[in-house]
């Protein structure tokens, strides 16, 4: 399993074209991202609802993916008896079908909302870190740092750059 991601992507009186549902679907026909789990939520200008949730997972692929992420989760809550519960759970939830939000969560993000307004809840695994993933480990190296940087953020990091004393990187003398 590649490195997880989630994503929430908020629209204000949104302009749905179909373009990020085509660069969705481009990523995933590459074979760069796959769909663990997504929900989109429209609130139209009366406040009526609408709610799409979709995954490119199998039933079989659910309840193992759930497995890890309830074990995770487990293991941190509480060790490695919680590691073994929280799987358990899990992959019991899973295979009685118990997967994605169900309608009081969308209500609960929907009321959240305002009218004429929309949110996409994106959970995808990276596909393509998959190999890079294996070469790291058999090679005996492991994930030091990771993270995503914006334009924002790298704006944000030359700004704090600039106002430390002790950054002179650019200064000749």
């Amino acid at each position: 399993m590649g490195p997880l991601h989630l994503l929430v992507l908020a629209f204000d009186k949104p302009n749905f074209e179909g373009w990020v549902v085509e660069q969705l679907d481009l990523l995933r026909a590459a074979g760069i991202i796959r769909i663990v789990d997504a929900l989109a939520v429209y609130k139209d200008a009366d406040g009526d609802i609408t709610a799409l949730q979709e995954s490119d997972l199998d039933l079989e692929e659910r309840i193992m993916i759930g497995g890890i992420i309830g074990g995770l989760l487990g293991l941190g809550a509480g060790g490695e008896e919680g590691a073994v519960q929280g799987a358990l759970e899990r992959m019991e939830a899973l295979a009685e079908n118990e997967f994605g939000l169900d309608e009081d969560d969308i209500l609960d993000i929907a009321d959240d909302l305002p009218n004429d307004s929309a949110a996409l809840i994106l959970l995808f695994e990276h596909t393509w870190a998959v190999g890079l993933q294996e070469a790291v480990l058999a090679a005996g190296g492991s994930v030091v740092a990771q993270g995503l940087l914006d334009p924002f953020t790298l704006m944000e990091i030359g700004a704090a750059m600039g106002e430390d004393d002790d950054y002179d990187e650019y200064d000749d003398e």
